[in-house]
């Protein structure tokens, strides 16, 4: 009877210190896996922005012309979050812009008559403002063929 339970008491630290470790090991991977989502993120985001690239210089020089001008235009506080020029000669201009004195200056800009070369038409894709009251905008320019 006491080697029963000399026997039960040493099956139940075996099996407490297995369980320890196999929850230090679970730690150890979900940390690794972790680090690794971390990467894939950093790893799609520039294989989109190679895209992008890709896509402008394969465009021919006039792209970056017109971003350039494009960019004259936004107000200083502007911020481009992101770019993205299709096959269909579309250039998408996703902003960001902290305040309404901001959003009006950018408004006022693209509609005050100087017209942007090689850009057929501008429309607003999306404004909205957050929260934290930034706004937020879409822009998409269809560039001349």
């Amino acid at each position: 009877m006491i080697s029963l339970a000399i026997a039960v008491v040493a099956l139940g630290l075996f099996q407490s210190r297995s369980l320890s470790q196999l929850a230090t090991q679970a730690s150890a991977s979900e940390t690794q896996v972790s680090a690794q989502k971390d990467k894939e993120i950093d790893l799609v985001i520039l294989k989109n922005r190679a895209q992008i690239i890709g896509n402008i210089l394969k465009a021919g020089s006039k792209f970056p012309l017109i971003y350039t001008k494009i960019n004259s235009l936004l107000p200083q506080s502007t911020i481009v979050s992101g770019f993205d020029l299709n096959r269909s000669g579309v250039l998408v201009l996703s902003l960001i812009i902290p305040d309404k004195n901001g959003l009006n200056q950018l408004f006022d800009n693209l509609t005050a008559g100087e017209k942007v070369t090689g850009v057929q038409n501008i429309d607003v894709d999306t404004l909205g403002r957050g929260k934290d009251g930034i706004y937020r905008t879409t822009l998409k320019l269809t560039i001349k063929q």
